[in-house]
């Protein structure tokens, strides 16, 4: 099992991330809004440049903010109904346990091989299927299963996932996705039910989640972990 240290206070990251996101839920900046360019940022928070980056591609993610070209980033309306992409390691580290992650398997595939069927994308596209448990200490608390597109991330077949989560690899390499989701509640089958040291249909929270860049197809991805051991806030 490859595991991450647990960060005991927040990153700067977080302080800079948390910072803009509640600007902007207290109505301090307003849709339409510009934030403020990546070097003001970097000034104000005496950071560095990738770091300011790393927060703004986040908040892209999680539907705060939008980058256009030539246009600055500027904050988009906000509904109740948008739930963020939420980052497991992240939720485990503020529960203050030890987050880590087992990878059980990592294959390429091709689409509609078996039960898989990616309808955004040709029959036969190559996929890179992982599968992993992520941990809150010694408890299993989110099964994922994800493909990944290797004609818009091919560089993913070279990735090594014994070490770093798939989450955390693509926020790394993945450039600015928008992101559909659908969540709902689940039964664990026997697989899952067998990763998650649970009986088979507890009720589970189940997140499908698809990444795409303008029309190009990332990833797609379904997380499920057990009722009562993950939870979602919204701000």
């Amino acid at each position: 099992m490859a595991t991450i240290p647990t960060a005991k206070k927040a990153t700067l990251f977080d302080t800079i991330r948390e910072t803009i996101q509640q600007s902007i839920s207290n109505g301090d900046l307003k849709p339409g809004d510009r934030l403020p360019t990546e070097e003001q940022l970097t000034a104000k928070f005496n950071t560095s440049r990738p770091t300011i980056n790393k927060a703004i591609r986040s908040l892209a993610r999680d539907g705060f903010v939008e980058t256009r070209k030539r246009g600055g980033t500027v904050v988009l309306e906000q509904t109740q109904s948008w739930i963020p992409m939420i980052d497991i390691s992240s939720y485990v580290s503020k529960l203050e346990k030890k987050y880590s992650f087992e990878l059980i398997g990592c294959t390429e595939i091709r689409n509609n091989e078996g039960t898989l069927i990616w309808s955004e994308l040709a029959p036969d596209s190559k996929l890179l299927s992982i599968e992993c448990v992520h941990y809150s200490g010694a408890i299993p608390i989110q099964h994922e299963q994800r493909v990944i597109n290797l004609n818009a991330l091919p560089e993913a077949s070279s990735a090594d996932f014994t070490t770093q989560s798939p989450s955390n690899w693509l926020q790394r390499n993945a450039p600015w996705p928008n992101l559909t989701q659908t969540i709902g509640a689940v039964g664990a089958g026997e697989v899952i039910a067998n990763r998650l040291n649970v009986r088979h249909g507890t009720p589970c929270i189940g997140i499908h989640q698809i990444a795409r860049n303008a029309s190009k197809y990332l990833t797609m991805v379904t997380f499920t972990s057990p009722a009562g051991r993950f939870n979602i806030t919204t701000n």
